[in-house]
């Protein structure tokens, strides 16, 4: 984050990510990660968002990180792939859900 002790990121939950994504990209927002595609834990954006310290995951031995990426992205219809997340002009991390899940 580039300003600490503040939130890591903050969620809305609308009808369908993918017209969410289009609108924020009209309104010059930033995508970092679109529905459907799956998590980096690398990126350090999204790795605090979800409270994955970055240094910890360098720490991670392969069959740890294989688990933690599993968890975000296994499972298609519940994981963390189902969202999406944009920066606002400030720079903030914003999760943008589904009201439902398919």
């Amino acid at each position: 984050m580039r300003r600490p002790n503040t939130f890591s990121h903050f969620g809305i939950v609308v009808p369908d990510v993918e017209k969410a994504e289009s609108r924020i990209g009209d309104a010059g927002g930033r995508i970092v990660n679109r529905v459907g595609k799956e998590v980096d834990i690398s990126d350090d954006a999204l790795a605090n968002a979800y409270g994955l310290r970055v240094e910890a995951i360098g720490e991670l031995d392969e069959g740890e990180l294989e688990a933690v990426v599993e968890a975000f992205n296994g499972d298609r219809k519940t994981g963390a792939i189902q969202s999406a997340f944009a920066e606002d002009p400030d720079g903030n991390l914003v999760e943008v859900q589904p009201m439902c899940v398919e």
